[in-house]
């Protein structure tokens, strides 16, 4: 998480296109941010994919849908129009497509809202998700997955998957995965005859429980 912080201040001094650029720009840069991007998204969302699945053993698809609208949908709704990404793009406008215009007047105006800017993206000023496209994919992929994920059988396909991403150190089976192969199928086999009963200590003879005649 905290090689986001030095990763987007990097960008800075790279030749890729960002929000603000340095008069001086480092191509060796470009190299070291294309190896950091190659693993650390995907650590990212190994550990979101991680946290949905101990989040549905606590709760259910209600409460869980619940709490992602609270927890990503509020954020990313305030800072798309009002915290972070209209000052982002501000800055983008000033220093990649030469708006002189003020902070209050780009929003008043309507300019923050414009898409596509010269082709770049929201680095060049207008509508766009800035930095906070990880929440907006986080929540998609809440939403979809969801049906997959609530059912009973959802932990035990996810724990299959996790088990070939992550293999545990006893033959790539974990605990938690344990514990899910053990619980009891809601469908349970029929009882033996009342009269009978398998004992495994007794060689495998029986022995009759009915009280003798």
């Amino acid at each position: 998480m905290l090689l986001l912080f030095p990763f987007h201040v990097t960008r800075v001094f790279n030749s890729e296109a960002f929000c603000v650029k340095a008069a001086r720009l480092s191509a060796a840069l470009d190299y070291i941010l294309a190896l950091i991007s190659v693993c650390h998204m995907r650590v990212l969302f190994v550990l979101a994919g991680a946290s949905t699945y101990c989040a549905l053993r606590k709760r259910g698809p209600g409460r869980y849908l619940g709490e992602r609208r609270t927890r990503l949908g509020a954020p990313f709704v305030m800072g798309v129009f009002l915290v972070l990404v209209p000052v982002q793009t501000w800055f983008g406008a000033r220093f990649n497509s030469g708006h002189t215009d003020s902070f209050l007047h780009y929003l008043v105006s309507g300019d923050f809202l414009q898409r596509n800017i010269r082709g770049g993206g929201d680095c060049y000023g207008g509508f766009g998700f800035g930095h906070l496209w990880f929440i907006f994919v986080l929540l998609l992929v809440a939403v979809v997955a969801l049906p997959l994920l609530a059912d009973r059988g959802g932990a035990a396909r996810c724990c299959a998957v996790s088990r070939a991403v992550l293999p545990g150190p006893s033959g790539g089976r974990s605990r938690r995965c344990s514990s899910i192969s053990a619980r009891p199928s809601p469908i349970q086999p029929a009882p033996s005859s009342p009269s009978t009963t398998s004992c495994s200590s007794c060689s495998g003879t029986s022995w009759s429980a009915s009280p003798p005649s």
